[in-house]
């Protein structure tokens, strides 16, 4: 009888080990069913990001496309002497100025730092 009990006793700590063992591997499964969902969200957060850099290049090609037309255009009117053509492009300096700072100022978050 004595070893009848202690196989008993052994099938109910072996039981117990697998036990414990299902639990760890189902919250192992949790776990990565977790972070698999974060991963997901890194990965969208990250398309934004490259995105958002995208466009920022592009506005920054922009703005140096912008500058360097008016270098010139500044340039070819100092050039020629012709004042009233050196005040056309000084007025359209400062119009195109006041687009590209009242464009800053519409995608500026007024809540970021420098």
């Amino acid at each position: 009888m004595a070893t009848s009990l202690f196989n008993l006793t052994a099938i109910d700590r072996i039981e117990a080990k697998v036990n414990a063992l299902a639990t760890a591997i189902a919250e192992l499964q949790a776990g990565q069913a977790s972070l698999s969902r974060q991963g997901v969200k890194v990965m969208a957060a990250l398309d934004d990001l490259e995105a958002k850099v995208a466009e920022v290049k592009n506005v920054e090609d922009s703005v140096m496309m912008l500058l360097d037309t008016i270098h010139q255009e500044l340039a070819d009117a100092v050039a020629s002497g012709d004042m009233n053509r050196v005040q056309a492009v000084v007025a359209s300096l400062e119009s195109q100025r006041q687009a590209l700072s009242d464009a800053v100022a519409r995608n500026t978050d007024p809540t970021a730092g420098p």
